[in-house]
């Protein structure tokens, strides 16, 4: 037995707990914003197929609306972003430290694509936390954070204060 056999057995636990949890429902088409320009939808970045954080979404529960795209880090277009009609945006603002003000201003960039379900229903949510992109322990951390995103109360037009 090694040292780091109670973490890993613990991290799988976790992943699991999450993976059975979200199995239950229906996944939730969703789009990843892994960067873009500030201020506005220019240069969009999204995850593709392959990359740590798609296979998170998906544990969590969550359909990539990209999950066909070519390469790791594709840059969807708008017109693209809205023919796949997401019912969840996620948008990532790992390491920043966004006040209200500037929380509400990242909300308030999705307007251009205001004919998707998520923005209509207030379903865009602005993730700070740096667990999202770091494949590391707290990796159960990160699927939990996103299932309870996308799955439970977080969603619901509020903003995520990780």
């Amino acid at each position: 037995m090694f040292w780091w056999d109670p973490l890993a057995g613990a991290l799988e636990a976790e992943l699991e707990a999450v993976r059975a949890e979200a199995a239950e429902r229906p996944p939730v088409p969703t789009f990843v914003s892994v960067g873009r320009a500030p201020g506005r939808l220019t240069a969009l970045t999204t995850c593709g197929p392959g990359t740590f954080l798609a296979e998170l979404l998906t544990l969590a529960g969550g359909a990539n609306v990209f999950a066909d795209a070519t390469g790791l880090y594709p840059t969807p277009s708008l017109e693209a972003l809205l023919e796949r009609q997401p019912e969840v945006i996620l948008d990532l603002a790992v390491g920043e430290d966004l006040d209200a003000a500037a929380r509400t201003a990242r909300l308030a960039d999705w307007a251009p694509v205001a004919e998707t379900p998520a923005v209509r229903n207030g379903r865009v949510v602005v993730l700070t936390d740096d667990i999202l992109l770091v494949p590391g322990p707290r990796v159960g951390q990160a699927a939990r954070l996103l299932a309870e995103t996308l799955l439970g109360d977080a969603v619901a037009g509020q903003t995520e204060e990780s």
